[in-house]
């Protein structure tokens, strides 16, 4: 009850005041009325608190709908042919990196550490483990048509070879002469085709391509000059060629070849290239057709430098992991925040639409190889935007005309990595779609032929891109 003189509250039948010390004469009114005081006051406060509660439980409802409506509702992106498809990604870890922020000019997740390997490494591209891992990735059956897909690929390469030990752009292989400059680039894409298999000198004296792979590297390092560029800087006429794709797909396969034979006079060939790869990085991260400063950069030819750079480290050369968060801060700025889809040389917009996803497999990619989240927005977007849009399929009835404009090889390889890496029934539905496309294309004598590039880069081009594809379970580690 309430004291009559301080109001305070003091037990019944209290003669005295606990807080005032007078003395407590109350009747029996008083008290009824204090108790009737104190019983409304008690409810108040356990309605207030079932109030608070019942809010607090909302909030936690509404976040959690929220939540599931932006990470898995269905959504459907033009050319939607089938409905929605299901994530294969571990639930969303909610942190900085679940979000795409394109203003900043770094990635917001560290790069991993690039495994090392010891000289005469990359192992797994070899028997028994090439066997292991291309059946536990693709199941027994698929796997036997991706291995006969890759030893046909192999075997018309092999037959292309020109006497110098590079293979050519124009002439019989129908690439476009404005591109004989990129001779370099055609030769490392064979020789990377041939790596990826696990063929090599020096591990095994019976690989029956063995000479075929030193041949094709020792015209690349013949074809280097003492900056470490592969290729020509300059045509007649003072034309200036994209020769940078030329330096990120060389880099790339000199550095395997050094990895995989530990001969050391290509580990000088492939630092210097690396040197010239970080001296051409752009202040954007990403890098242009050119090393001097530009005011553009792509996200084509950075895929190849980026890439470069890792085998490089892979193969224990010098490469600073600042290389690899500026790239990563590049792909971001090329993203758009709304669709996720990746522009080419600059953020992505919708008069872009006509020119494909191929700019988008490389960031998804790119962004799974160096340390994004599985469960990122970014990443789980794209996947699903390439499965709707871009998931590979092949038709013998096609004319030239619809093969150019459905078919991409440099689509598909970049995207078979990305899918390798995230794995689950997102890989399993990329992969099955893969090998039945690839082996439907792939013509009597062992190659590729036209797709959206190919009057660009002619046959052997399309050829080690879709043998390469094809060797996706063992390429990387």
């Amino acid at each position: 009850m309430l004291c009559p003189h301080c109001n305070q509250d003091i037990p019944l039948n209290q003669q005295y005041c606990l807080i005032c010390g007078k003395k407590v004469e109350v009747g029996l009114e008083d008290i009824e009325s204090s108790v009737a005081a104190d019983v409304a006051d008690r409810r108040l406060h356990l309605i207030e608190r079932i109030l608070i509660n019942v809010v607090g439980a909302l909030v936690v409802i509404w976040v959690g709908l929220y939540l599931w409506n932006d990470f898995y509702k269905p959504e459907k992106f033009p050319g939607d042919r089938s409905g929605s498809f299901s994530f294969s990604a571990p639930p969303p870890d909610v942190k900085d990196e679940s979000r795409l922020e394109p203003s900043l000019s770094a990635p917001v997740v560290p790069v991993p550490e690039i495994p090392r390997l010891e000289p005469r490494g990359m192992s797994w591209r070899r028997d028994p483990f090439r066997e292991r891992l291309r059946e536990t990735s693709a199941g027994a059956e698929l796997g036997r048509d991706a291995a006969n897909g890759v030893a046909a690929g192999l075997k018309f390469l092999a037959g292309r070879q020109d006497k110098d030990g590079g293979w050519v752009v124009s002439g019989s292989e129908s690439g476009s002469p404005n591109n004989d400059w990129g001779r370099c680039g055609v030769t490392a894409l064979a020789c990377l085709a041939f790596l990826g298999d696990g063929h090599a000198w020096g591990a095994d004296d019976k690989d029956p391509y063995a000479n075929v792979v030193r041949k094709g590297i020792d015209f690349l390092v013949a074809n280097q000059d003492e900056s470490g560029r592969f290729g020509p800087k300059a045509l007649p006429g003072g034309v200036i060629p994209h020769y940078m794709y030329n330096q990120g797909m060389a880099t790339a396969a000199m550095a395997e070849a050094y990895a995989m034979t530990g001969d050391p006079r290509l580990r000088v060939a492939a630092q210097k290239g690396v040197n010239y790869i970080l001296t051409a990085q752009q202040r954007s991260g990403g890098w242009d057709y050119y090393e001097l400063p530009a005011s553009r950069s792509d996200t084509s030819v950075t895929v190849w430098q980026v890439m470069a750079l890792y085998s490089a480290r892979q193969a224990g050369l010098n490469v600073p992991a600042a290389a690899f968060e500026k790239s990563l801060g590049f792909v971001d700025s090329m993203t758009d925040a709304e669709t996720f889809r990746v522009g080419y040389d600059k953020l992505w917009t919708s008069s872009e639409r006509g020119v494909g996803n191929g700019s988008t497999a490389i960031a998804l990619m790119l962004q799974l190889y160096l340390g994004r989240s599985q469960s990122s927005v970014a990443v789980r977007r794209q996947s699903r935007l390439l499965l709707v849009e871009n998931l590979p399929e092949y038709d013998q009835k096609w004319s030239p005309e619809q093969k150019e404009q459905k078919v991409d090889y440099y689509t598909t390889y970049h995207a078979a990595l990305a899918f390798h890496r995230l794995g689950g029934k997102d890989w399993e539905t990329w992969n099955k779609a893969m090998v039945k496309a690839l082996r439907a294309a792939q013509e009597s004598n062992g190659s590729w032929g036209m797709d959206k590039w190919y009057k660009q880069g002619g046959r052997i081009y399309s050829t080690a891109l879709a043998t390469m594809s094809l060797e996706v379970y063992y390429r990387y580690q």
